[in-house]
């Protein structure tokens, strides 16, 4: 493995897989809450070419709606620049350098345009950025888990000044994710200042193959956070009446 350096590995990489991953709440001050996901996927093969996936989500806390968008474009060969990123798709962005990001994305009621600053350090995962991303799959992985946000939220035709905490992932590495039963991945914010992120990797079947995570103090020390640590349990599950896929439902984390 080599070592995460900022900011050039908050550009894009020569990887078969990485994506650019946020998660937010946003409010306006008079008690109207949104949260959002925000996330540029790459898939890229040996050659360069590749996809690109964007998805953004809306829930709208007031009137308890959830929105969801996905674009898929196949764009020429990303160069790797070092100085930065900036992936789209569609109405789908995600661009910046050292925490300091505008994200842009779109559903069918609701727009979002925010502008990101760091409110901590970034956090490397596992063996100082070199982490497991299935039983036998390595990647690199780091977090900026306090983004300070503001910006608009558009809500069916109606801007709404917003401000909040984003959390970011950007992770990366010759992984393919394929045959695996999924994961539960938790990013967790607490009054305190004191973050937590938590992935539990389930095998085919469904079991857990791979659990860890890191605890990153308020000033922004890290400490990881192995197996024996951390535990994660599903409290309840949803069928897809589409897919007949079964996803879990609300975790007791420990």
């Amino acid at each position: 493995p080599k070592a995460v350096v900022f900011p050039e590995d908050d550009g894009p990489h020569q990887a078969l897989t990485e994506w650019w991953y946020y998660n937010g709440h946003l409010g306006d001050g008079a008690g109207n809450r949104y949260g959002f996901q925000l996330v540029v996927f790459k898939r890229q093969a040996p050659g360069g070419r590749g996809g690109f996936a964007g998805h953004v989500a809306i829930t709208n806390h007031q009137t308890g709606q959830f929105q969801y968008r996905q674009e898929i474009s196949l764009p020429p060969p990303m160069a790797v620049t070092g100085d930065g990123f900036d992936v789209r798709t569609g109405s789908v962005r995600a661009a910046g350098v050292g925490g300091y990001d505008v994200l842009t994305g779109a559903t069918a009621d609701y727009q979002i345009a925010l502008n990101l600053r760091p409110g901590k350090p970034p956090v490397l995962h596992g063996h100082n950025g070199y982490i497991g991303v299935a039983a036998s799959e390595m990647s690199y992985y780091y977090s900026r888990t306090r983004l300070v946000t503001e910006g608009t939220v558009t809500d069916h035709g109606r801007p709404v000044p917003v401000s909040g905490e984003v959390w970011m992932d950007h992770q990366w590495g010759d992984f393919s994710l394929d045959g695996g039963g999924g994961w539960d991945w938790l990013g967790v914010q607490l009054s305190d200042a004191t973050d937590l992120m938590v992935s539990a990797v389930r095998n085919g079947a469904g079991e857990p193959a791979l659990t860890y995570g890191t605890l990153v103090g308020p000033q922004g020390e890290a400490e990881h956070l192995d197996q024996d640590q951390v535990r994660v349990r599903s409290t309840g599950q949803w069928t897809s009446p589409r897919t007949g896929a079964v996803y879990p439902m609300g975790w007791v984390l420990e």
